[in-house]
């Protein structure tokens, strides 16, 4: 297998730290042992998928398509936020994606300005894991609406103000010629004639409680008197 870089220790060590490595890339390695101008063969090739997530974003029209790589972990996730804005490291816009999605295409977007994305994954527990999140950028293009300095907003923001009339209706004279008059002012006449009613009623429940009481009274003073002379 042929390796793209090489690590010399300079010293007699079992461990070296690789730093500079993309996230959820998978990398291989060997060892050799060096003396004075001499190498040892290589061990055993190893390899290790560096923990964390890879986004890949591609750009089209007023959108862009995001893939990211699975990710290595033995915590098992819920979903994962989308964040991104227009600025660096300002995300404004936010999106929860199901955690079994490796792609997303984020729409909606003004071409030729560029975005600034963020990834990250969330467990089941509801943690967010900052330590395994991923940022990227990009930039739509296409034929839609773009932002020049000469641009105009693209439709109009002219503010107008509706005045509607309403014109009453009144019914023609003849309409409903059987129904009572009802008077132009104070209650109606059928009203009155109700309450009035009403108040006789009333004045004839009290009298005739009124005499009934008084009967009862008479009643129960003539048999005290009655009791009294016996």
């Amino acid at each position: 297998m042929q390796f793209d870089f090489s690590l010399d220790t300079e010293m007699l060590t079992t461990a070296a730290q690789v730093a500079g490595l993309r996230p959820g890339t998978e990398y291989f390695f060997s060892v050799t042992a060096l003396e004075t101008n001499r190498e040892s063969a290589e061990f055993d090739i190893v390899s290790a998928m560096v923990k964390g997530i890879r986004l890949a974003v591609t750009p089209q029209d007023a959108s862009l398509l995001i893939d990211w790589s699975t990710l290595a972990t033995e915590a098992p996730l819920s979903s994962f936020i989308l964040e991104y804005g227009a600025e660096p490291e300002k995300f404004t816009e936010k999106r929860f994606l199901n955690s079994e999605l490796r792609n997303y295409t984020l729409r909606n977007l003004i071409n030729d300005v560029k975005y600034y994305l963020k990834l990250t994954p969330v467990d089941v527990t509801g943690q967010i894991i900052e330590d395994l999140s991923a940022t990227a950028e990009g930039t739509p293009n296409g034929q839609g609406f773009s932002i020049t300095p000469g641009d105009e907003v693209p439709f109009d923001t002219t503010i107008r103000t509706i005045t509607r009339t309403t014109t009453a209706t009144v019914a023609p004279p003849d309409v409903h010629r059987s129904a009572p008059h009802t008077a132009a002012t104070g209650l109606p006449t059928v009203a009155w004639w109700a309450l009035a009613g009403s108040a006789a009623a009333g004045l004839m429940f009290y009298w005739n409680r009124r005499r009934k009481l008084h009967a009862t009274a008479a009643f129960l003073q003539a048999m005290e008197s009655h009791y009294k002379r016996t």
